[in-house]
């Protein structure tokens, strides 16, 4: 065990992050790992099984925090949990938030979200150029649309949904984006996914870092400070 020692001889040891609303993570993607690993973890206490496809792999090349990032620039790349009942989120508040690099193309795909029987249902998306958003209740919301976003650049993109209104809400980098209410659909094989989603864009030109789902909470109700990687515990 190693630490410095401070006063009266006492050994200080380092601070450990602690995520308060760690019960109610479901899934935390890290996305780290080797160059070129096709291995993708859940390092939340679900510990589900991630299925990459399509060649969808770990680059050390580009990333947030940590050793690596999800590479799901390429046409086809794709990683599922499989179908859970504790991923119905809309059943609930929720924040789906997600470290993002966007490349040059394409201009528009969907990212990171839920499906329900391959249908999708609920996403993070790349819209017009320079532009990130999500899908839901139906529709593309304008108020949740970040746009002047620089390709070639991380940012963070966080989204929150309360059950009792559907009140929706968007930050880009910690700042409000802005919101909309609409209530989303309940879901009977609710899966998730990064990069390319069923009968979606084939190339998504994006990396991943930091997928985290909590389910239950509404972590930011105003701007926040971004922090990272998320803790583990």
């Amino acid at each position: 065990m190693s630490g410095l020692l401070g006063h009266r001889g006492l050994l200080l040891l380092p601070s450990v992050a602690v995520d308060p609303d760690w019960a109610s993570v479901v899934l935390l993607a890290h996305m780290d790992g080797s160059n070129g690993s096709t291995t993708f973890i859940d390092s939340s206490s679900y510990a589900r099984t991630l299925a990459a496809s399509g060649g969808a792999d770990l680059t050390t090349s580009e990333k947030h925090y940590g050793t690596a990032a999800g590479n799901f620039v390429a046409d086809n790349r794709r990683v599922m949990t499989g179908s859970s009942a504790d991923l119905q989120l809309s059943d609930g508040d929720y924040t789906l938030e997600a470290s993002i690099y966007m490349t040059a193309a394409p201009t528009f795909a969907h990212v990171l979200g839920l499906e329900n029987s391959g249908t999708l249902r609920m996403s993070l998306c790349r819209q017009a150029s320079g532009s990130f958003g999500a899908f839901v209740g139906g529709a593309y919301p304008s108020n949740l649309i970040q746009t002047g976003i620089s390709t070639g650049t991380w940012f963070k993109y966080a989204l929150t949904y309360r059950k009792s209104d559907g009140f929706t809400k968007a930050f880009y980098n910690g700042v409000t984006i802005g919101s909309t209410t609409l209530l989303q659909p309940g879901l009977t094989t609710p899966e998730l996914f990064f990069g390319k989603c069923t009968g979606g864009n084939a190339g998504n030109g994006v990396y991943l870092d930091e997928v985290r789902v909590t389910k239950g909470v509404i972590r930011y109700a105003a701007d926040y400070t971004p922090t990272g990687p998320f803790p583990d515990s």
